[in-house]
This record gives structure tokens, C-alpha cells and sequence, in this order.
């Protein structure tokens, strides 16, 4: 093993960053500060309600970014009228995090989303990611990433028929 340092942009010095950061979240002694706001979240999010949308400041940095596959929004008000959009379209469905990683500026949660049936439809769920940058104990960067596919096109009969096609071929 080489005890050479890694070359600033070189393919070694992006594995040592990236080493860095897992160890960080994994290890990292200030994580303690960063579970509060993770708690919150997880909190907030469990079951679907308009409540969700409600207060964000408290969760929330003022100028928060938020993206996901369908949207990016800035700001603490845009971030309000597309939740709001969220919960019209999803109440009722709920966030189980399965597992997460919590660093001291930033957590990974890992997630199943259950959507509830209507009409006698049981229902479906798909699994997803958020990732969460925080600034002064809110957070300030929200990145999830799912399947779209899975969460919506799957569920338009013709075009999900074709989707669940070509996922097989591709198993």
C-alpha cells in the first residue's frame, strides 16, 4: 500500500474523498446534532397529512433546494406550494425509513413510501432515498431519488405493461 498523498481531481484522491465522507457518516463524532433534524423529518413525513406541509421554517432553511425526479424547487415558498401539491396527491400514504446515515452536516435515509388503494385497489409502495444537507440545525438541501417509473408510469395500464416488459428482458 502507498503512503503517497493522492493528487488533487485524480481518481485516487476522489476514492480518498469519497472514503472520507462514508467514514464521516458513519463515524462522525458531531452526528449527535445532526439526528435532531433527522428525527423531525422522519416525524413529519411517517403518515401523509396537510399538516406536512405546514410550518416547514421549523424543519427548513429559508432558501432550502429541494429536488427530486419530478421537481426542483428554491426557497422555503415554492418548497410549501409543491409539498402542498404532494399532499393533495398522497394523503393518506406514509414513510417508513428503513435505514439511515447521519454525518454531522448531512444524513442518506433509506425509505418505502406506501401509497394507500382507492376504490378496492390495495395499494402500492416503492423505495427511495433522500439525501439531506443541514445548515443551523434545518435542513438546507434535499435530494430524492426514486424509480418514477415505479411510483407512476408502472400504474397507467398500457404504458406500465410495457415498463414491467422491459425491466424483465432487462433481468
Amino acid at each position: 500500500m502507498s503512503t503517497r498523498a493522492a493528487v488533487p481531481g485524480s481518481a485516487r484522491h476522489r476514492a480518498a474523498l469519497r472514503a472520507g465522507l462514508v467514514a464521516a457518516l458513519l463515524l462522525g463524532p458531531a452526528a449527535a446534532w445532526a439526528q435532531e433534524p433527522v428525527e423531525a423529518y422522519k416525524r413529519r413525513f411517517a403518515t401523509i397529512t396537510p399538516a406536512v406541509a405546514e410550518d416547514l421554517g421549523s424543519l427548513y432553511a429559508e432558501d432550502v433546494h429541494f429536488q427530486d425526479p419530478i421537481t426542483q424547487v428554491n426557497g422555503l415558498p415554492a418548497l410549501e406550494a409543491y409539498l402542498g401539491e404532494f399532499v393533495a396527491y398522497a394523503e393518506g400514504a406514509s414513510f417508513q425509513v428503513d435505514h439511515e446515515l447521519v454525518g454531522d452536516a448531512e444524513a442518506v435515509l433509506f425509505w418505502t413510501m406506501r401509497l394507500p388503494g382507492r376504490d378496492g385497489d390495495p395499494g402500492r409502495s416503492f423505495a427511495g432515498v433522500s439525501h439531506l444537507r443541514f445548515r443551523d440545525g434545518r435542513i438546507q438541501r434535499q435530494r430524492d431519488y426514486f424509480d418514477l417509473g415505479e411510483a407512476a408510469y408502472e400504474q397507467v395500464p398500457v404504458l406500465g405493461w410495457v415498463l414491467r416488459r422491459v425491466k424483465a428482458r432487462l433481468h
